[in-house]
């Protein structure tokens, strides 16, 4: 029975989704992120490094819901006379939303997802000359907000905020040498703000402009072969 069960899940699901509006929205993504760790990585710095973030981005839409994936990467540190620390990474997420203005220009999207966070961390000594770097790999819940405005030509532009909140608490950050368990294990959590800009693709209309074309040309077909019947006789 839960074959089946599945089964009529599944093709209700599909019959839902493949009847409503269906669009594709790419945006290229560019931003700040404020990340945060109670460790000081044993320097005499503030917790605390902001970053510059760059990527890309794309989300279906199934009317009011959607799905979106994206990627950034990030580099950024903070330093003193003693010391400075660099922190770089690539995060990857996936998340699902819902539009709450989807008849307007204006959309409204809070949304929630998981992100893949690789981070590493660079430590230098300026005083000794010495440097040392951490690695760590981490899952984390994404809560975001998108703000946006689309105009008539399908190009838009818009800023979404949003919070890292890492799930691996107690995992340790790996030397970057022989990759064993440091003594560092505090998370990093990150709020972002972005700015997006972008265009919407109308998969739905794409569809009907091709049977368009399809049926304008057996119209066509159809006339030429009635004129050429009428002629033999």
């Amino acid at each position: 029975m839960k074959w089946y069960k599945l089964a009529l899940v599944m093709l209700l699901t599909n019959t839902v989704f493949g009847q409503s509006k269906k669009q594709l929205k790419l945006s290229a993504i560019a931003g700040s992120q404020i990340n945060t760790s109670a460790s000081q990585f044993n320097t005499n710095l503030s917790t605390g490094i902001n970053t510059f973030a760059l990527g890309a981005g794309s989300s279906i839409y199934f009317r009011n819901l959607f799905v979106e994936t994206e990627f950034q990467f990030l580099n950024g540190g903070k330093s003193n006379v003693e010391n400075k620390l660099t922190l770089s990474g690539i995060n990857s997420s996936l998340s699902i939303g819902y539009n709450l203005f989807p008849s307007g220009k204006w959309h409204l999207e809070p949304g929630v997802g998981f992100a893949s966070l690789n981070n590493k961390i660079i430590r230098d000594d300026i005083k000794n000359n010495q440097s040392t770097y951490f690695t760590k790999s981490s899952t984390a819940v994404v809560p975001s907000l998108n703000f946006s405005l689309t105009n008539q030509s399908g190009l838009f532009y818009g800023i979404k905020t949003g919070y890292n909140l890492s799930l691996n608490k107690n995992d340790a950050w790996k030397n970057g040498i022989d990759k064993k368990p440091s003594v560092f294990t505090d998370p990093i959590n990150s709020i972002f703000v972005q700015l997006r800009l972008g265009g919407v693709i109308d998969l739905k209309k794409k569809n009907k402009a091709v049977g368009k074309k399809t049926n304008l040309k057996s119209t066509s077909d159809t006339t030429y072969t009635d004129e050429y019947k009428f002629n033999s006789e």
